[in-house]
């Protein structure tokens, strides 16, 4: 049997021993919140809702999302917009949760009861636009969506 180590375990077991990369090892925790009232209509299908800004260097390290009951119909996406210059960070959608059903009942989502998502643990190289992507409206017209990055930047 074979005693392997992670990443961050091997530069601390090296000889000399390397710096573990800030943010990785006792990082503190920063959270990023936003939220969107419907202004009495719903959006619609394909509307955008930009949320807050992640800066550069954020680890993402946990995504929620919370609504009511947002009517008859809805699904949502939570991801981020390409970074300003256009080729830092890709632009994916639905980074941290995807298809998100938002209809019929109030609802709390994290992203890490998902798998495999884009965002799990992702460190940003440049700063983008949280953003999320309405795939089928919602009936609501009175709604408020609430949505969460915690992650470290330091």
């Amino acid at each position: 049997m074979a005693t392997l180590l992670g990443t961050n375990a091997t530069l601390k077991a090296a000889v000399p021993s390397s710096k573990v990369p800030p943010g990785e090892s006792y990082g503190t925790l920063r959270v990023l919140y936003d939220d969107y009232l419907t202004p009495g209509t719903a959006p619609t299908s394909a509307d955008v809702i930009n949320m807050m800004v992640i800066p550069i260097g954020f680890r993402v390290m946990e995504a929620g999302m919370a609504f009511p009951d947002m009517g008859s119909a809805g699904t949502l996406e939570f991801g981020w917009a390409v970074s300003a210059d256009g080729s830092t960070e890709a632009a994916d959608d639905n980074g941290f949760l995807a298809s998100i059903d938002c209809n019929t009942a109030a609802d709390v989502f994290l992203m890490s009861s998902a798998a495999n998502l884009a965002g799990q643990c992702k460190k940003f190289a440049a700063s983008v636009q949280a953003q999320v992507l309405v795939t089928t409206a919602w009936t609501s017209t009175s709604a408020r969506l609430r949505c969460w990055l915690v992650g470290m930047v330091d």
